[in-house]
């Protein structure tokens, strides 16, 4: 087709209803317009508008023409915007600071990121520490549980969900607790808290608190080995579901007492505003968004 630059001003016609309209939204004379009009139904040889002294409307072939030329301009949009993609493809270093309890569920899946931008690169930092994000050079600090900082572009990535995990077989011997009550029962590895106290297990029966603190033979204050040492068989642990993910799908852990779980806390992305619209900080944003909501809570 020779024409191609007159199907948007037969668009313009069609969408105002009139030639008047359509050169007024596109800065043209009505002569003009009617012209290019002209043009594409001599092309075609077919006439696409019925014109009467007051009224402007699409034949029938006009309108089956109106349907293909939209659908045609909406490909040609997307292309040129896929262009502008391309261009603009991710790339650099991105450096992370991430709190321990995502480190080593997100180094297990970042390598896919970098797989499909292979312009990307990442330095991940595992800590939990207030950083200063433009001293030490990093761009993103993910952090579990903490409010927003003035300085810092801030944007919520998950909400993480609790998780009461044993393996089948450890459920088959001792049988699996319907109420937090029941973990008095129960063998439960415990995390240890920097200041060297177990963390409580909190429940809710309704709007009733409830409190389990476990007292097992093995306590730990890294999640990866507490997925390991609910695998071994011997033991009921609580951690956030993402860490056991992969077990979790698997069959080789089950979750208990998902009913009374409460809300987790939230993941949130504190970003340098130098870099927060920037086409590498931005993939791993979106990254990983698509990642934790990829693992539903329970």
């Amino acid at each position: 087709m020779q024409q191609l630059d007159t199907i948007p001003i037969f668009l313009a016609v069609a969408e105002a209803g009139g030639f008047r309209r359509a050169a007024d939204r596109l800065g043209m004379t009505s002569a003009g317009v009617s012209k290019a009009v002209a043009r594409l139904e001599a092309e075609l040889d077919t006439r696409l508008f019925e014109r009467t002294t007051r009224r402007v409307d699409l034949t029938p072939q006009g309108v089956a023409f109106r349907a293909k030329a939209e659908a045609a301009m909406l490909a040609l949009d997307e292309g040129a915007r896929a262009l502008d993609i391309a261009r603009e493809a991710p790339s650099g270093l991105v450096r992370l600071s991430l709190s321990p309890v995502l480190g080593a569920f997100l180094a297990a899946r970042l390598p896919e990121l970098a797989e499909r931008l292979p312009g990307l690169a990442f330095d991940l930092d595992f800590s939990d520490t207030a950083v200063d994000l433009s001293a030490e050079g990093y761009d993103i600090a993910l952090r579990v549980g903490l409010g927003a900082a003035a300085h810092l572009v801030t944007r919520r990535i998950a909400r993480l969900d609790w998780a009461t995990l044993a393996t089948p077989g450890y459920l088959a011997r001792h049988g699996t607790p319907e109420h937090p009550d029941n973990l008095a029962d129960h063998v439960c590895y415990g995390y240890l808290m920097k200041n060297g106290q177990v963390a409580p297990w909190d429940y809710l029966d309704g709007t009733v608190a409830l409190w389990h603190l476990p007292e097992g033979p093995m306590r730990l204050n890294l999640g990866a080995p507490l997925v390991d040492a609910a695998l071994s068989g011997r033991g009921i642990v609580r951690i956030f579901g993402h860490l056991a993910a992969d077990a979790i799908d698997a069959g080789r852990l089950v979750r208990v007492l998902g009913r009374y779980e409460p809300p987790g806390p939230e993941v949130q992305a504190l970003i340098l505003p130098s870099v927060a619209s920037s086409a590498r900080v931005r993939a791993v944003l979106d990254f990983l968004y698509r990642t934790f909501r990829s693992f539903p809570a329970r």
